[in-house]
């Protein structure tokens, strides 16, 4: 990223560009979510630490972690979606339904410490789990954009869970719509995440052409 700006959303390409025209490339813009996204991991972090110290009740903590969660899928959205002023209603439909989700599974996770299920060393390595979800919400709200639906996003259906460090790269021309699944393909990558590396290298969607 450079030091210009301001950075003005093109809708056409779901892509950021700066006042001389520069696009902000794919790999800056995810590495923004990913700062954004280790800030609200911290958060839920030092949030279960305190609660597991009992500086904190368990209520208290998962109101805490709901918050963290609606920031975290709330900024990721806005970030693919090209800011508050770009949303539409149903930006707004899928953002409360994959938050919504999110807060299910977070209660499931509060009724298992609730129990005792759950060791301390586990409820921390499960909570930062929870913020780093919000890189789906992201993927969607870009495809939104373009107008697509894409046949999976990071984080779903693949054994990594939130832990999933893949991304959509999407590319625009007058005709066609490729969509690379770039995946980090080193030890700690899953053979799911693999795969689709391969499968979807790029994934070509046709651009209806209007008939004049």
């Amino acid at each position: 990223m450079n030091g210009r700006q301001p950075w003005t959303f093109i809708a056409a390409t779901a892509s950021y560009v700066d006042a001389d025209g520069d696009a902000l490339s794919d790999a800056d813009v995810r590495d923004l979510l990913q700062r954004v996204l280790e800030v609200q991991r911290e958060r839920a972090a030092d949030a279960t630490r305190r609660m597991i110290a009992r500086e904190s009740t368990l209520e208290e903590w998962e109101v805490e972690l709901r918050w963290i969660v609606k920031d975290s899928f709330g900024m990721s959205y806005l970030l693919g979606a090209g800011g508050r002023n770009a949303m539409q209603m149903r930006d707004w439909g899928r953002l409360g339904v994959a938050t919504s989700r999110a807060y299910s599974y977070l209660n499931n996770f509060a009724n298992d410490l609730n129990t005792g299920s759950v060791s301390a060393a586990q409820a921390l390595a499960r909570a930062v789990m929870y913020p780093l979800g919000a890189k789906a919400p992201f993927a969607r709200a870009t495809a939104g954009t373009l107008g697509i639906t894409l046949p999976v996003y990071p984080t779903e259906d693949c054994p990594c869970l939130t832990n999933c460090r893949c991304a959509w790269s999407i590319a625009r021309s007058d005709r066609v719509i490729e969509a690379t699944w770039v995946a980090v393909n080193d030890k700690n990558t899953c053979d799911t995440c693999r795969d689709r590396s391969r499968q979807w290298a790029p994934l070509v969607i046709n651009i209806p052409q209007e008939v004049g």
